[in-house]
């Protein structure tokens, strides 16, 4: 995990160790290799602050809120025990500031057991995602 100060200096660091990792990446074949999604400890993960002060009635803006989400679903990934994701070999690589520690996230159990991971080509009944989707 790498802690920076604040989110210029996060997004800085971000971009230039994605950078090194991209570069380093073994086994690289072709173009299309290089674009495809990357394992959880072969790229640097994004987990920004949230934007919004807590007494602020306001909602995080959406890629707030992905980064948070992408980075969690890639944390629990390297827990062998979740049935519903692989788990890496390694663990992925973080880069965050100090304010996004200190902001409250979800629990690590309760977060794996609300995921629900969808591929294309899987089949699923509308009514059973909606029902899902109401349960959490």
């Amino acid at each position: 995990m790498v802690i920076t100060g604040g989110l210029k200096e996060q997004e800085a660091f971000h971009t230039d160790l994605q950078t090194w990792l991209q570069a380093w990446t073994p086994g690289q074949a072709s173009v299309e290799a290089a674009v495809a999604p990357a394992a959880p400890a072969e790229r640097a993960w994004f987990f920004p602050a949230w934007d919004t002060l807590p007494h602020e009635h306001k909602i995080p803006g959406a890629d707030v809120i992905a980064e948070r989400l992408e980075t969690l679903v890639a944390l629990a990934s390297t827990i062998p025990e979740t049935p519903a994701l692989p788990a890496a070999r390694m663990a992925p690589v973080v880069v965050t500031q100090v304010a996004a520690l200190m902001q409250r996230t979800f629990d690590p159990e309760d977060f794996r057991q609300r995921i629900r991971i969808l591929k294309v080509g899987d089949t699923c009944s509308p009514l059973d995602l909606i029902e899902w989707l109401e349960g959490q």
